[in-house]
């Protein structure tokens, strides 16, 4: 079946102990694969140092940031379906 890191609701399984642990698991490898994207993104888009002085800009720069890796990201897709249909 399924599994996802969200906590059931309901009374408990004969296996939540075995539920518990995959739960666990599962949180730890996606909260790993966030991180790394996340730091991928920071090498590549100058986003290393913020050069920001306050809060608001801080965010700012980490928004375009991530859009920036976006943006980047469906270009090659769109010059791949280009390039297929071609």
């Amino acid at each position: 079946g399924i599994s996802t890191s969200f906590v059931r609701k309901g009374r408990a399984a004969r296996d939540e102990s075995l539920r518990k642990v995959l739960r666990s698991e599962l949180s730890k490898e996606r909260a790993t694969r966030l991180e790394g994207s996340f730091g991928t993104q920071k090498q590549h888009y100058s986003l290393s140092r913020i050069k920001a002085r306050n809060r608001k800009t801080e965010i700012l720069w980490i928004f375009f940031g991530i859009h920036t890796a976006n943006a980047i990201l469906m270009i090659d897709k769109i010059r791949n379906r280009a390039d297929k249909a071609a």
